[in-house]
C-alpha cells in the first residue's frame, strides 16, 4: 500500500518534502542557540519514538510512498508529524435540507498556504470502501466519507 500513490504523485511529494525541509530550517534558525545545537538529535529522537508507536499499516503505507516517490521514509514521517509547523484554519459545516438530505462541506485554509496546492482525492476499495480528501503525502484523513455515507472532518 502506498507504492502506486508514491509513483503517481512523485513530483508533488518531492516538492512538498523540499518545502517542508525549508520550513524546518527556518523554524530551527529562529530558536535559541541551545536548541539549534541539538535540534537534529532531538528531531531524530522524536521521529524514532513516532516510528515505534506508529501502527504497522501506516508504516507500510509510508514505506510504499517512500519506495514509489524516492523521498526518504524519515522525511515522510517528519512531514506527517510536523504539526507544530503547520496550522490550519479550516472549518466544516453540516446542513440538513428539508428533504432530510445532509450536506457536509469543508474548506482547507492551511498555513503554510502551499499545502493547499496539493489537495488529493483517493478512493480506497478495502472491506469498507471510502473516499479520502486530503493533502498529498499525508496519511490518514483530513476528511472522508465511506460507502455507508458516514463522513468525518479533521479541523
Amino acid at each position: 500500500m502506498g507504492l502506486q500513490y508514491g509513483v503517481l504523485l512523485r513530483d508533488q511529494i518531492v516538492e512538498i518534502s523540499t518545502n517542508i525541509k525549508k520550513m524546518k530550517k527556518v523554524y530551527i534558525s529562529q530558536q535559541p542557540i541551545y536548541i539549534k545545537l541539538f535540534s537534529g538529535i532531538y528531531i531524530n529522537h522524536k521521529l524514532n519514538k513516532v516510528k515505534k508507536r506508529l501502527p504497522k499499516i501506516y508504516r507500510d503505507e509510508l514505506q510504499g510512498i517512500s519506495d514509489g516517490s524516492g523521498v526518504p521514509f524519515d522525511d515522510l514521517i517528519f512531514i506527517n508529524v510536523s504539526g507544530n509547523l503547520i496550522k490550519g484554519y479550516c472549518a466544516s459545516i453540516l446542513l440538513r435540507e428539508k428533504s432530510n438530505k445532509i450536506l457536509h462541506g469543508r474548506n482547507f485554509d492551511l498555513v503554510p498556504h502551499f499545502l493547499s496546492n496539493y489537495f488529493v482525492i483517493v478512493n480506497y476499495n478495502n472491506d469498507i470502501k471510502f473516499t479520502n480528501f486530503g493533502i498529498i503525502s499525508y496519511i490518514g484523513s483530513f476528511q472522508g466519507i465511506n460507502e455507508n455515507g458516514i463522513a468525518i472532518s479533521l479541523n
